[in-house]
């Protein structure tokens, strides 16, 4: 009775210490299968409609230096531009003219070598001097500067130009009258109604009187 008490106890023991076990984690069985490799499926790249560059503007060659102060036609036409321009100009009829107004006047030309009106209304002066011969008037010719080139030009601020060209008449230091910029009638007409006190004041096919 004993001997069967005992095994009773030590079966109970048993089942008590099987009982607190966790979960084995041991496979029972070994996987006969493999694993597939882990295929990465990426997403297909953003696309995006890429803004055009536009094309790079070309530069504008810089302009040299204009010539200022007290100046003289030979030094002007030593540019090509201007070289250019005198070629292409014409004298007016009027131009032999310039050669019988009276004596003792002034003219002062205040110009920028930079400035295509100069260029057009210079050149056909200078024309029309060459047509009249020599001409019983002086002329003076005076540059200006530009945008950052803006040095004091003597003549142009006495004569408190505010356009290029100006071609200011004087007789007996007082002033006649002015072509500003564009002429109306053709610079060689307009200076000779000047020269001769057919006209006086401001002249411009521009800016008015």
């Amino acid at each position: 009775m004993a001997a069967r008490h005992a095994h009773m106890l030590v079966a109970l023991a048993a089942l008590a210490l099987v009982a607190c076990e966790g979960p084995s984690t041991s496979p029972t069985h070994a996987s006969t299968e493999r694993a597939e490799p882990e295929v990465v499926v990426e997403a297909p790249a953003e696309v995006t409609q890429e803004t055009p560059t536009p094309p790079m503007k070309k530069e504008r060659p810089k302009m040299k230096r204009p010539l200022t102060g007290e100046i003289t036609r030979a030094q002007v036409l030593a540019l090509p531009r201007w070289a250019k321009a005198f070629e292409g100009a014409a004298a007016g009829p009027t131009s032999a003219k310039l050669a019988t107004v009276p004596p003792g006047a002034q003219v002062y030309v205040i110009l920028g070598t930079w400035c295509s009106d100069s260029r057009d209304e210079v050149t056909r002066f200078w024309r029309a001097l060459d047509a009249a011969g020599e001409v019983p008037f002086e002329v003076e010719y005076w540059g200006t500067g530009f945008g950052d080139y803006m040095p004091e030009v003597e003549r142009a601020e006495e004569l408190e130009v505010i356009a290029v060209p100006t071609f200011a008449v004087f007789r007996d230091g007082e002033e006649i009258g002015r072509v500003v910029e564009r002429s109306e009638r053709g610079i060689e007409v307009d200076l000779y109604d000047l020269l001769t006190g057919a006209r006086e004041g401001q002249i411009s096919a521009t800016r008015g009187r």
